[in-house]
């Protein structure tokens, strides 16, 4: 069985944290595919998902 472990990344800006999953283990090529698809939603109209801690 060949699976990949899906990574967790913790980002903190502006005093906030936010979190994100991604199949990357490179946070630099996770968080900028994150962008662009947080991007990609944005254009489409659809909303983001925000969990309350």
């Amino acid at each position: 069985m060949n699976e990949k472990a899906t990574q967790i990344y913790r980002v903190e800006f502006n005093g906030k944290y936010f979190w994100f999953s991604s199949l990357i283990g490179e946070f630099t090529k996770a968080f900028k595919m994150q962008i662009s698809l947080i991007s990609r939603y944005e254009q489409q109209g659809k909303d983001l998902t925000e969990i309350q801690a």
